[in-house]
């Protein structure tokens, strides 16, 4: 399937839109296709050319970014260097690599990380878009006054700060014309040419760019021309960028209304901070309902001054890159404030997952979580969203409708009045002050405890508490389970092994660490022996904690083929209200057969397989998560999947350990069977096109699996799929399949030593059969075994898949296959019989009859392509069995 990964909006305010056809391509995704991020090893930069053009003046490297049609890189991120200073990420090191777009981004990222050069490569992600003043709407603005706005401006108000308060509004951009954000709108006075104090000129009848101040030069040096309010840094689908950040879908302005509306002026809506200064940064272009270059878009703001940066959107996609440049944008003193989104469940959501960001979930007034609000260990706080009165973008006001996307501008607005109150304070005063003064919610929401941050903003506790305590607890996630070390190096956990644990750990709460921590080790499988189960540590504030070799285990000498469960606990000198018990599981490769399917589900064959060759006494493991080594196993399926009527559901074959882990197991000699509508003839070339000396995945393994080239095929229902004479599957035919939906049904042609097993009348080859070097066997389908309807045996799934184990068990080729078109000539006392070639066959046996009824019996066996014998009367019916196949 060509298909990229669907998302879901995370923003309930709908987009009306009609996207035109030529976006489709990019907005089905969730990354842009033909981009990739790479970081540089320092120790690389003083050898990477200043102006890079398609390459990096490495001869290597740069063959290779040749071979994947290569644009254009650059540099990821604009930003000023000269604001850089140690400690920071050094952004200088980030690239942004532009290519053909036939190429999976996730394939070139594994295809670069292949090289010394990079700490990391991954894909270009897209972000999802998910207030007793005397303004006419504030009456109905009910969530301001749960949060004691009132009070809270008895004490400040923005617009009385000592020094102007910059809140950035990252969106879809804003109508920075409305006559309630006007006033309230940056401007950026190093572009003011004519020096008039103003880049905004009224010309009696609309807001437009001071005249004087347009020349078309970067006045202020910052890297931005004319940037006299902001950028939009998606001007149009192509990526161009442009100087009005003019809202294109009503999100950015609704959200910059809630975030900063201008407050008492008699008309519209009124937002907490009463006043600071608003930015707007457009990263979305017409009719898309995503936004693009966030990141840029952040130190964008940072750079130009912005204290707090408000980002209503996201995604679930984990971005090294994202966290880099929020780590270089924080460290310039911007506070981000982003959506925990809308999803209702507990995964982190990026960017307000990563560190020095503040996470916002949504509630109603009450206290209690929406229907919608994420929640979990990342949540930082939560805001109420009822009744949150906004502009739109039409000039008007509405109520905004529900979604974190406008629970997120209520924290930055609180955020930014604070740090008005308080601009000589760090971020990390802010947002302990923003955290600490929360208003605990749990009693409301028995079943969130400690899962909606510290609680409900409270503006005048945020303004009058002195020197509040955020809650002294831990907040801890296995972030991940790293490749074990292991004695051989394989990844494989094997009988009688000593291997350590690499676990990384995260920590979400702001403020809280501790230098005391304990993490202890068990395992109550007695196959997995832990010779030490403790590791003394420490885990930082809102960061991470690498625990690299810290648990030394041992897996017994008779252990069976499982996944064996651990679990990590976790103690420490504060409560952990999250991860003190974690666990993970391992796999112990015993030998046995495994049987892997990325899904439960219809379209996949796994249960099947696993359910018959149990049925016939085969020792079976199951699994759905794909191992790194299939070392110890006689036999592994795989099934990949097929798309359903519904969706596209087939699990990719996209990940180069999983490359890695089949094209190991063919060089060991391994028996492998595989199916799957694209994962064989699509997958490997797009997903893995480089995977080492300029081959791609499909290179490598198509020879081994007996295919000499595939074609991606077409929508085939089954009708006459018939197994072929001189393969396993000879005398069985399936009339029908159970597959609801058959799209690119892959063609192979087989090499000439690789067997044709299944031949779909009027399509073509769907199987093939091969007994490959050095000593592998495979069978690949195009189909679902399991959803072929069965008819009369042989040609039932039961059958199939027991021949196919049958012959994966055996050594060599015992199936007996009559070879066809015997040319049979007489000769005085003497019998002469010739035939074609059998490419695959090392042997063929000679066998005569005088009465096929009676039976054959075998008169001779040769490795040529004929056969004499004399004095063999009085046989009459001769025949030729092809023996074995070929392993050369």
């Amino acid at each position: 399937m060509k298909a990229g990964l669907l998302f879901l909006l995370i923003f309930s305010l709908a987009c009306s839109a009609t996207l035109e056809a030529g976006l489709n391509s990019i907005l089905e995704q969730d990354y842009e296709p033909g981009k990739v991020i790479v970081k540089f090893k320092p120790e690389y930069k003083n050898q990477l050319p200043q102006q890079p053009a398609t390459g990096f003046g490495l001869a290597e490297l740069d063959r290779n970014l040749a071979a994947i049609g290569t644009k254009q890189v650059a540099h990821c991120f604009r930003f000023d260097p000269e604001k850089y200073r140690a400690g920071l990420p050094d952004l200088s090191l980030i690239y942004q690599i532009d290519y053909q777009k036939e190429i999976s981004p996730f394939a070139v990222a594994e295809l670069l990380l292949q090289y010394k050069y990079f700490d990391y490569a991954e894909p270009v992600f897209i972000d999802e878009i998910l207030a007793v003043p005397n303004d006419q709407y504030y009456p109905l603005s009910s969530y301001l006054h749960v949060m004691q706005a009132e009070q809270a401006w008895d004490i400040h108000k923005g617009e009385d700060g000592a020094e102007p308060i910059i809140l950035a509004v990252v969106d879809t951009g804003v109508n920075w014309k409305h006559a309630d954000l006007i006033d309230n709108i940056w401007q950026n006075l190093g572009e003011d040419a004519d020096g008039d104090g103003s880049t905004l000129f009224y010309n009696g009848s609309a807001w437009v760019f001071d005249p004087d101040d347009v020349n078309g030069n970067d006045d202020d040096d910052n890297g931005y021309i004319d940037d006299f309010i902001g950028w939009d840094f998606m001007l149009n689908s192509a990526g161009d960028e442009g100087n009005d950040p003019i809202d294109g879908s009503g999100h950015g302005t609704t959200v910059s209304g809630i975030a900063n509306g201008r407050t008492n002026n008699t008309i519209g809506v009124s937002a907490i901070p009463w006043n600071v200064t608003l930015m707007p940064i457009s990263c979305t272009f017409p009719g898309s309902g995503n936004l693009y270059k966030g990141a840029n878009a952040f130190i964008y703001a940072a750079e130009n001054g912005a204290h707090v940066i408000n980002f209503s959107a996201g995604s679930s996609n984990y971005s090294q890159a994202y966290e880099d440049a929020i780590a270089y944008v924080t460290g310039l003193g911007s506070i981000l404030v982003a959506a925990a989104g809308n999803n209702n469940t507990s995964a982190v959501f990026y960017p307000a997952g990563y560190p020095n960001a503040v996470s916002v979930a949504a509630i109603l007034n009450s206290g209690v979580k929406t229907s919608y609000s994420s929640y979990g260990s990342f949540v930082d706080v939560s805001a109420p969203v009822e009744n949150n009165y906004s502009t739109n973008i039409s000039g008007g006001y509405s109520s905004s409708s529900s979604g974190t996307s406008f629970a997120s501008p209520v924290a930055a607005g609180l955020t930014a009045l604070i740090k008005s109150q308080h601009p000589n304070w760090t971020n990390e005063q802010v947002i302990n002050q923003l955290i600490a003064t929360c208003v605990d919610i749990d009693a409301v929401n028995p079943s969130y405890v400690n899962m909606l941050g510290d609680g409900m903003l409270n503006a005048y506790n945020a303004l009058s508490m002195l020197n509040p305590v955020p809650d002294q607890e831990l907040r801890l996630e296995l972030r991940e389970v790293l490749p074990p070390s292991d004695a051989n190096g394989n990844h494989a956990l094997e009988q009688d092994e000593t291997f350590s644990l690499n676990l990384k750990i995260r920590n979400y709460a702001h403020g809280v660490s501790s230098s005391n921590v304990t993490y202890t080790l068990s395992c109550s499988d007695p196959d997995i022996i832990i010779l030490n189960n403790t590791h003394s540590g420490s885990i930082p504030a809102d960061g991470y904690a690498l625990l690299n070799d810290a648990f030394h285990c041992r897996v017994s000498p008779a252990a069976n083929t499982k996944t064996v469960v651990c679990t990590l606990t976790v103690a420490a000198d504060l409560p952990v209200v999250f991860g003190s018990t974690m666990t993970f599981s391992m796999l112990i490769n015993a030998g046995g057969v495994l049987v892997w399917e990325g899904r439960a589900e219809a379209g996949y064959s796994g249960r099947k397989i696993r359910d018959t060759l149990i049925s016939q006494g085969y020792p079976v493991f199951y699994t759905r998560t794909f191992p790194t080594s299939f070392h110890t196993f006689s036999a592994v399926f795989l099934s990949f999947g097929m798309a359903t009527a519904s969706s596209s559901n087939e699990t990719r074959f996209d990940r180069l350990s999983m490359f890695e882990a089949v094209r190991d197991y063919l060089y060991e000699g391994g028996r492998i069977y595989m199916e799957g509508n694209d994962a064989i003839g699509f997958d490997l070339g797009y997903f893995m096109p480089d995977v080492g000396g300029g081959q791609s995945a499909a290179d490598v393994l198509w020879p081994l699996l007996g295919i000499a080239s595939s074609d991606d095929g077409s929508t085939n229902p089954i009708d006459n799929l018939a197994g072929q004479p001189l393969s396993l599957t000879q005398g069985i035919t399936f009339n029908l399949t159970n597959q609801t939906k058959l799209d690119y049904i892959d063609i192979f042609t087989p090499t000439a030593k690789a067997a044709p097993a299944f031949v779909e009348s009027d399509y073509g080859c769907v199987a093939i059969q091969n007994y490959g070097a050095p000593g592998c066997k495979s069978f690949v389908f195009s189909y679902c075994l399991a959803e072929l309807a069965d008819g009369i045996a042989p040609s039932t799934r039961d059958s199939l898949i027991i021949r196919i184990m049958q012959d994966f068990m055996t050594s060599g080729n015992t199936m007996q296959m009559e070879v066809p078109d015997v040319v049979i000539t007489r000769e005085t006392n003497s019998i002469i019989l010739t035939w074609d070639a059998i490419p695959y066959a090392l042997s063929y046996r000679i066998e005569a009859s005088d009465n096929p009824e009676n039976g054959f019996i075998e008169i001779g066996t040769t490795d040529q392509t004929s056969y004499s014998q004399t004095g063999i009367e009085p046989y009459k019916f001769y025949r030729v069995i092809a023996l074995s196949y070929n392993s050369d």
